[in-house]
């Protein structure tokens, strides 16, 4: 059975883009099953983030519910290098718990992170999707992987 993660940034008791995790939270539920649906607001708890705190609340899930909650401090990653990695068989398209191929992909690599190239397309770096600015306008790919929250919240916007 294929299981599922959500991360939830929580900054100051408020919990971010609530409605755009709901929503691929319901689109990975859908596609894998016609399961009842899962409803993330009465499962996290905004107060355990304080004045000027900030945190990211993981959730782990499967068809039949949560399996686990977990709340930490939330850490950005210092990207300082980026690599190319080619792989047509790649998918990606729930944000699934089994990161194996991921991981592999940036391993292979000798970089902080990589870029991932699918059938000639640029698509996500390993752990987000990538954004580019020319000076005028910013530009995202229309294969991503993943298709994130900040992303979709961004484009929305």
């Amino acid at each position: 059975m294929s299981r599922f993660i959500e991360s939830i940034r929580i900054a100051h008791g408020k919990i971010e883009n609530l409605i755009l995790h709901q929503e691929r939270v319901n689109r990975a539920l859908e596609v894998h099953s016609d399961s009842s649906p899962l409803i993330l607001e009465e499962h996290i708890d905004p107060k355990i983030s304080l004045p000027n705190q900030v945190y990211k609340c993981r959730i782990t899930y499967d068809l039949n519910g949560i399996l686990a909650i977990n709340y930490d401090h939330y850490q950005k990653r210092t990207i300082t290098s980026l690599g190319i990695v080619r792989d047509n068989s790649i998918a990606y398209q729930h944000k699934y718990a089994d990161r194996d191929h991921l991981n592999r992909l940036l391993g292979s690599a000798t970089a902080d992170d990589i870029i991932i190239i699918k059938k000639g397309r640029v698509t996500d770096a390993s752990y987000a999707n990538l954004v580019f600015f020319d000076g005028d306008a910013w530009y995202t790919s229309n294969t991503p992987l993943l298709k994130g929250v900040q992303r979709e919240q961004l484009i929305r916007s």
